[in-house]
């Protein structure tokens, strides 16, 4: 009974604060704008690019001519000698000189490319590019190559992923699949760390204006720890439930507003294309997501909200000021930070035995069992065990938070070591 009157307090306390209210409701709308931002960039293609006045020593006689670059560039043939090119780029006349050696036409080619810096990497990938296709050029006339054989080469290979479903075929969302992966990670780390480090500053605060003492005369430690504990929970919640309706709500108008970004007719598609259609030919596929999904999304956010907001507790009941709790979080910081670490090594192979080991360890698996889930079809024994093992985790953790919390909260004066609070759940 005492443990919902410390949630009920936490909860209501917090919960009609502004600082939450904003921060509920601003999120969602910075998403919005961002997204909206990242779809109208990609549908102006790509910026144009600054100008660039490059030198070419083409000792092959032949390549130079055969370069294709973005009207961007602006392209003379260098009849001076390298020392001479060198002094231009220093000075600022040239952004640079592409060096290309007389023996470029056989076997493996090595171009050169000088620059004062900078440029950017889009900048290498088009002179990149752009070598290739005139070395390749120049070999096949060189070769004496027809031209309809050289079509057949120059041709492009496209490979389509098409997921076969129970009512037919449907286009592959891995792509965008491993996006959301990436943002159910990093959003449940975030959550965990932001709502666990409030526990402990509310722990620190009642510690410092004595109000502990108070509220441990009436409520017993382990009751006034899980109810701190449990409406800073709810309260994480109520948020991600509402930023998960906003997500659902995007994802289902995600179609008709990129809509408002493509015209059909520079895709060459008709006035008349369906919404499928434009997506398709715009490479964006819309995934189905799943409402099991969300439903283990909940559970691992709660199961490791509280396994570590216990932990955060038991430091901010140890210590009178967050300065001095910085030592005490180091092992609990770790421990979510690690997963994060290996989150492109999950999410980019989520099928692997490497992914599965990790998303089963208790600590890890708040984080990582809900990216796979979101990256792949994961069966469904994986995440509940996952769960039961992360639940066991949590009743440990509880009863070591508790009994640390129980000399913690009215221990004052000195800064304890972890050697301190690991005496302290011996002796509790």
């Amino acid at each position: 009974m005492k443990i919902k009157l410390v949630f009920l307090r936490e909860f209501m306390q917090r919960i009609k604060s502004k600082g939450f209210i904003l921060s509920t409701l601003l999120a969602p709308f910075g998403l919005v704008v961002f997204l909206g931002l990242t779809i109208y960039s990609v549908s102006l293609g790509i910026e144009e690019d600054s100008a660039q006045k490059i030198a070419i020593k083409d000792e092959t006689g032949v390549v130079a001519a055969l370069l294709k670059l973005p009207q961007s560039y602006t392209l003379t043939l260098a009849q001076t000698t390298e020392e001479t090119l060198r002094k231009q780029v220093l000075e600022g006349k040239l952004d640079g000189y592409l060096f290309i050696p007389s023996d470029a036409l056989k076997g493996d080619a090595k171009l050169t490319y000088f620059s004062g810096g900078g440029g950017g990497i889009n900048k290498q990938i088009q002179l990149q590019s752009a070598i290739e296709d005139a070395i390749r050029e120049a070999r096949l006339k060189q070769a004496n190559i027809p031209d309809n054989v050289k079509a057949i080469f120059a041709a492009n290979t496209r490979l389509e992923m098409k997921e076969i479903t129970a009512s037919g075929e449907k286009a592959d969302t891995t792509g965008a699949l491993t996006g959301i992966a990436f943002a159910v990670a990093f959003l449940i780390y975030m959550m965990m760390f932001i709502y666990g480090s409030l526990v402990m500053q509310s722990v620190i605060e009642e510690k410092l204006n004595r109000v502990m003492e108070v509220l441990i005369s009436s409520v017993r430690p382990f009751e006034l720890l899980m109810g701190k504990v449990l409406g800073m929970g709810a309260l994480g919640l109520v948020q991600m439930l509402a930023w998960s309706a906003v997500s659902m709500a995007m994802t289902t108008a995600m179609g008709p507003l990129l809509l408002l970004f493509f015209d059909p007719t520079k895709m060459n598609l008709p006035d008349t294309a369906s919404q499928q259609q434009v997506l398709d030919s715009a490479g964006f596929a819309i995934p189905e997501l799943s409402p099991m999904l969300f439903i283990w999304f909940v559970l691992f956010f709660v199961g490791g909200y509280l396994l570590y907001a216990s932990y955060f507790a038991a430091v901010g009941s140890a210590v009178e000021s967050p300065q001095d709790a910085q030592q005490l979080m180091m092992p609990i910081t770790f421990l979510i930070i690690i997963p994060m670490l290996f989150i492109n090594t999950v999410i980019m192979n989520p099928d692997g035995t490497t992914a599965m080991i990790l998303s089963m360890i208790p600590f890890f698996s708040p984080i990582l069992m809900p990216a796979r889930i979101a990256a792949t079809d994961v069966p469904f024994w994986e995440p509940a065990v996952a769960f039961v093992l992360l639940v066991f985790t949590f009743i440990g953790a509880i009863w070591v938070s508790a009994r640390i919390y129980r000399i913690g909260v009215l221990s004052y004066g000195k800064k304890p070591s972890m050697r301190d609070l690991i005496k302290w759940v011996r002796t509790a």
